[in-house]
């Protein structure tokens, strides 16, 4: 049992072929073996499937720069055919706010117009029934 940190575990799959080597090499904290390594890899074919490490990042940049300027142009185009068809709504429906809101203070004054009558009748009716 050596403690957590103290060692390391390095599963090896597949089965042994000529010629299949396993070389591990000491090399002090500062030595930069592993930065060397992984900075080799950066470069070398057939670690993706879309060849080096760096094609992979390079085209993942290009396909998200290319899907950010498609929707870009996608939001552009809505923005005018919103524009578009609000604008022929209001042509199409021909309703002006400003002439609903007259008719409406019309509507009002001629119910209270009619309430006036109404009330008027309503009082000569209880004078007439009164005086009989």
């Amino acid at each position: 049992g050596a403690a957590s940190g103290q060692y390391w575990q390095l599963p090896i799959n597949g089965t042994p072929a000529a010629g299949d080597t396993l070389t591990l090499t000491p090399g002090g904290s500062n030595s930069g073996s592993n930065a060397t390594r992984m900075a080799a890899q950066w470069t070398a074919a057939g670690t993706t499937a879309s060849g080096t490490m760096q094609q992979a990042v390079v085209g993942f940049g290009t396909s998200l720069g290319a899907n950010a300027q498609a929707a870009q142009q996608l939001s552009t185009a809505t923005a005018g055919q919103v524009t578009t068809a609000t604008t022929n709504l209001q042509t199409v429906a021909g309703v002006s706010t400003d002439q609903q809101a007259v008719t409406l203070t019309n509507y009002q004054q001629a119910y209270q117009a009619a309430a006036q009558a109404i009330s008027a009748a309503h009082t000569m009716f209880e004078s007439l029934l009164t005086a009989v």
